[in-house]
């Protein structure tokens, strides 16, 4: 088959139980997609077409459908998709970004979309009225991280190399590391907190691949606000009590930047703050108020 065209054989068409479940599943999809994935109306009713059914939109006659946030884009294609299975889902991937009929925004929005929900959005405290609104894959993110993204011999979106819309690949932001430690200060967690991408070792391993190496970084004005923010960050790394909260997603994501940290080369400044957090040089009131 060729794209648009998949096998659609993993539609249970004929199981009226399997039906009645996916229904059910998209009432609570529905909001995520209005909210988190800011869709359209006409953009939900393509996606649930394809949910449902198996229904592919048309490529072509969409191209021109200049909605920033676009139909099924590549997180939606994959995330919706009836089958947890890995090499299918890189294969459909794969299919879906090569194809000549999709555009730039179909893939780069839809991956924007589930970093945000996966980094951003699962390391900030939420009350259980504002958490159906947020994209939650049901613990599947750090298999999703991995179709999506890519081997990481060509960390993040290496696998559009070979693709003519693709010129440069994104780094990941080297500052990110305070965004990351906001998760240590969250009051309770709840299923989206647990399943934060932080935890995982190729979502850090991408951050340290995209932390950048010019050692005048903090120097150029636009970037010394970022000290007392990095300050923070390593602080609550290093300060987090493990052994008092037990094996969580968060005390494993401490213990792994803790040896990122250690082990690993970092610019001069960057460095030597982790060195002086450690060695108790710099203290931080109120170090867990976000």
């Amino acid at each position: 088959m060729k794209f648009p065209a998949i096998d659609t054989s993993y539609w249970k068409a004929n199981d009226p139980l399997w039906i009645k479940e996916r229904k059910h599943e998209w009432s609570e999809i529905e909001p995520m997609l209005k909210h988190a994935g800011q869709k359209s109306k006409k953009a939900i009713t393509i996606i649930k077409r394809y949910f449902l059914k198996g229904d592919m939109p048309d490529f072509i006659k969409l191209k021109d459908w200049d909605i920033y946030e676009r139909h099924l884009d590549l997180f939606c294609f994959i995330w919706l998709h009836p089958s947890w299975d890995e090499p299918l889902l890189t294969e459909l991937r794969n299919t879906y970004i090569n194809s000549s009929v999709v555009k730039e925004a179909d893939a780069l929005y839809g991956i924007g979309i589930f970093l945000d929900n996966g980094k951003i959005n699962a390391s900030q405290q939420h009350s259980k009225e504002e958490l159906g609104d947020f994209i939650s894959t049901d613990t599947h993110n750090e298999l999703l991280f991995k179709v999506l993204m890519g081997n990481m011999n060509e960390i993040i979106l290496g696998q559009f190399s070979d693709v003519p819309w693709v010129t440069n690949k994104p780094t990941t932001r080297f500052t990110s590391v305070y965004q990351m430690t906001r998760w240590l200060c969250v009051d309770s967690t709840n299923v989206l907190n647990e399943d934060c991408l932080y935890q995982y070792d190729l979502p850090l391993e991408s951050w340290y691949q995209g932390c950048t190496t010019d050692e005048t970084f903090f120097e150029k004005s636009k970037n010394k606000s970022f000290l007392p923010l990095m300050e923070i960050a390593l602080y609550r790394i290093h300060h987090y009590d493990v052994e008092k909260y037990g094996d969580t997603a968060r005390s494993r994501f401490v213990i792994k930047m803790r040896k990122i940290l250690d082990e690993r080369s970092f610019i001069p400044v960057f460095k030597q703050i982790w060195l002086d957090v450690q060695a108790g040089k710099i203290k931080i009131e109120d170090a867990w108020d976000d």
